[in-house]
């Protein structure tokens, strides 16, 4: 109610309604996983006075939504790269009032596959043995190498020739490192 300086009065009636926030509860697992694993998002929400209208997950905190449906907040991702990621959930209802619930991933990275081949079964002091580099890194790239001959000679070349001394049996041992730091090694015998 108004009164102006004439004692004339104008009402207005406003009516205010008050929308309450969509609940979500929100359950992921693992929190911590190696690349290329599956992690299972799962968001369910409720909303006293609306309905549910659409359930968006966010995997890697950059602000886009890159996945949403309008039936359910549950679906399954993978990472590529290792890191810490925010994924985060919105939950909106059919008066378009928003939640957003965050919860943070941890992908690790994933060792290199070593594995190597070499040219010659039978290979005696006389032959020059090619050594192959058959490694793999799913999340990344091998980035030096380091061959042990069992000889007491190394190479760091990606894919080198040697030749023994000795006959005997060797073991070769091939250490890889990836972009992200991560080591493996694999071991195989050379009879010569």
């Amino acid at each position: 109610t108004v009164k102006d300086k004439w004692n004339a009065i104008g009402i207005d009636t406003i009516t205010v309604y008050v929308n309450a926030l969509p609940r979500v509860n929100v359950s992921v697992a693992p929190l911590e996983v190696y690349t290329y694993e599956n992690v299972t998002f799962n968001a369910t929400a409720y909303d006293p006075d609306e309905k549910i209208f659409l359930y968006e997950w966010d995997f890697d905190g950059d602000g886009t939504f890159d996945w949403y449906s309008t039936v359910s907040g549950n679906t399954t991702q993978s990472y590529l790269k290792c890191g810490n990621y925010n994924a985060a959930v919105k939950v909106t209802d059919n008066n378009l009032t928003v939640t957003v619930f965050t919860v943070n991933i941890t992908v690790k990275n994933r060792a290199p596959a070593v594995n190597f081949t070499f040219s010659l079964n039978s290979p005696t002091t006389q032959d020059s043995i090619q050594f192959t580099d058959a490694s793999e890194d799913l999340d990344g790239i091998i980035v030096s190498w380091l061959w042990d001959f069992g000889d007491e000679n190394t190479s760091n070349e990606q894919n080198p020739i040697h030749r023994y001394a000795d006959d005997g049996t060797y073991y070769v041992n091939l250490t890889v490192l990836d972009d992200d730091g991560e080591t493996n090694i694999a071991q195989k015998s050379v009879v010569v």
